[in-house]
């Protein structure tokens, strides 16, 4: 009986934590845009809540237990893989040098002209270190295929409606990746400071790490300052970081 009780609980965790998944992602469908961080909580979900429901089920007995060791093993995995980009995430972000001479600043979405709200956050979090420490700002990202303009361009405009002094700035209009992002923005600061100089970038919270790769590959050592994100996104951020982060690691590419 004790046996019985604890199987009931564990199928009872399954519909649970699956029903939470797949709820979460119809919740963040009518708060953001459509994309793999979205739906990736109700890809995981529904094998869970499937699981659950079908707990006892003769088939999954004898052979078919086969499928219970493939999805622990699977989820072991995955939860191990996020746990561990996580902890890189923490550790990318913290010790953030003081007065660089520039903080990169890397590109996100414009909608409709203007700065997206992930781009803002990203400049807010580049003006407080910039304004603390007297840095400029080089804002970075060409123009996509559904951009008016690019979010360099952009994020300038919105960073000088804020108040930051134009003079201060500089902006990369012509990257196409994270990676570009910091080897074009290498180069103007380059021209800008032959003599050498100082920099860290300032991206959302949960790409710190992976940002921190393409610098890296784009050969420069920095330290990044993480914008904030809606608490409410978080899991699901970290959710596709997860995924992207083992491409990386697979792959290795310019991001």
């Amino acid at each position: 009986m004790k046996k019985r009780g604890k199987m009931e609980i564990i199928r009872c965790l399954l519909i649970l934590i699956g029903a939470l998944l797949i709820l979460d992602t119809i919740a963040i469908m009518f708060l953001s845009n459509y994309n793999l961080g979205v739906i990736l909580p109700a890809l995981l979900g529904v094998p869970l809540l499937a699981y659950g429901i079908f707990f006892n089920a003769p088939w999954l007995s004898g052979g078919g237990a086969f499928v219970k060791y493939v999805l622990i093993f699977a989820y072991a995995a995955f939860v191990s893989l996020m746990l561990l980009t996580i902890a890189a995430q923490c550790n990318a972000g913290s010790d953030v040098p003081k007065n660089a001479d520039a903080v990169i600043v890397l590109g996100a979405g414009v909608r409709n002209g203007v700065a997206g709200e992930t781009a803002q956050r990203r400049c807010n979090a580049a003006m407080q270190y910039a304004e603390e420490n007297g840095s400029l700002l080089v804002l970075t990202g060409g123009q996509g295929r559904d951009e008016p303009i690019p979010e360099g361009l952009a994020m300038q405009r919105y960073v000088i409606s804020k108040g930051f002094p134009e003079e201060r700035t500089i902006v990369e209009d012509k990257s196409k990746s994270t990676y570009q992002n910091f080897l074009f923005a290498k180069q103007l600061l380059d021209e800008r400071f032959p003599d050498g100089w100082t920099a860290v970038f300032a991206t959302s919270d949960f790409h710190v790490y992976r940002a921190k790769l393409a610098a890296r590959e784009a050969g420069m050592e920095l330290k990044g300052v993480g914008s904030k994100s809606k608490w409410y996104m978080i899991p699901n951020f970290y959710l596709r970081e997860t995924l992207a982060t083992l491409r990386y690691w697979l792959k290795g590419t310019g991001m």
